[in-house]
């Protein structure tokens, strides 16, 4: 069910930012711990609008998603598109489901990769 809000939540994220992300997933990484994690990476985020960013997806989340779904997922990160989990993701593609694999070191227990679009030139 986020799966498919958060693929709503993207098409809203790239007309407001006139801009593609290259990865969106949604992932529980932690065996102790039944939450989700929202894995975001785009070419064009940096240090200097990487808070704006979040703000801005912050707030499509509260917009799209329920206070109980909200309270499913202990956190969004914004990763630079380089960054090895990253790297992982862009090969296995967009639709993809992740079950008990391991992705470049990290251990993901439940995936869906939402969108996973290398860069032009890459």
């Amino acid at each position: 069910m986020l799966d498919k809000k958060l693929q709503s939540i993207l098409v809203d994220f790239e007309k407001a930012q006139k801009n593609s992300v290259n990865v969106l997933a949604i992932m529980k990484m932690d065996e102790l711990i039944d939450k989700w994690s929202i894995i975001l990476s785009a070419s064009w985020v940096n240090e200097k609008n990487s808070g704006d960013i979040f703000t801005s997806f912050l707030a499509l989340m509260k917009k799209y998603f329920t206070d109980e779904e909200l309270n499913t997922i202990a956190r969004v990160g914004i990763l630079p598109i380089d960054e090895h989990l990253i790297v992982g993701l862009l090969d296995i593609g967009s639709g993809a489901e992740i079950k008990d694999r391991k992705i470049n070191g990290n251990m993901i227990y439940e995936g869906y990769v939402i969108s996973s679009k290398k860069p032009h030139g890459n």
